[in-house]
């Protein structure tokens, strides 16, 4: 359903602008690998309804057509990709990358090519960066799906709501890999970010599966750490 209204928003001016009809190609960098979700396998069914139902009724002039690369979900690959697609005069729109260390090359690239680009990824805070400033770094970026901003202040405004006073961070820096590499790293990165602009007093650990045990970290990192500052403010009062 996002391809639907991200579409209409980029396109529909086009459809006012001109009398005769009018090319407009999208350029879909997506991992061709069918385990990640946001595959061109699994994609492609969605923007060729999106593309043909706009077609049909929003933009009857505009000839829309839709080409793919493989960005393999990695920082070299993707922006090979877009600059191919740019070389060739083959883009006008970017959708995606979706994994965060494609996109921001993608995304740092698109405003010197005057391309905007819409990803359901980027869910790195960075990516929230204003857009406005002059020195913003993905200017022509929107993002179109949850981010790990919302989600850090979800949390935020949790430990403020229940008066915690120490948080500690607990995570696994591969976790959720299929989504995007290095999800759990992105999430936790983005609350530390913002409990630094919240002056919230954290500490973080990596936790490993291979190496560590759950139930041990919690009572060695959280047991010893803060049952004695516990015990103490107990004792003062």
């Amino acid at each position: 359903m996002w391809n639907y209204y991200c579409l209409s928003i980029v396109l529909v001016y086009i459809n006012h602008s001109v009398s005769k009809r009018y090319d407009v190609n999208i350029a879909a960098i997506l991992p061709q690998h069918d385990a990640r979700m946001f595959s061109i396998h699994n994609v492609q069914p969605v923007l060729r309804y999106t593309t043909d139902k706009i077609k049909s009724t929003l933009l009857p002039t505009v000839d829309i057509s839709v080409n793919y690369a493989n960005s393999r979900c990695t920082s070299k690959d993707a922006p090979i990709a877009a600059f191919n697609f740019y070389m060739k005069n083959e883009v006008n729109v970017f959708f995606g990358p979706v994994c965060d260390y494609s996109l921001a090359p993608v995304a740092r690239y698109a405003p010197f090519w005057n391309i905007p680009v819409i990803s359901p990824g980027g869910l790195a805070h960075d990516f929230g960066a204003n857009k406005r400033l002059p020195d913003a770094e993905y200017p022509s970026l929107t993002r179109v799906g949850v981010t790990f901003n919302s989600l850090a202040m979800c949390m935020i405004d949790m430990v403020q709501e229940f008066q915690w006073k120490q948080v500690k961070v607990i995570y696994d820096g591969n976790g959720h890999g299929d989504v995007t590499p290095r999800f759990c790293f992105l999430a936790a990165a983005a609350f530390v970010a913002y409990s630094k602009n919240f002056k919230l007093k954290y500490d973080f650990h990596i936790y490993i599966p291979s190496n560590h045990d759950i139930e041990e970290m919690l009572v060695e990192k959280i047991g010893n750490d803060y049952g004695e500052l516990m015990n103490r403010s107990n004792y003062q009062n």
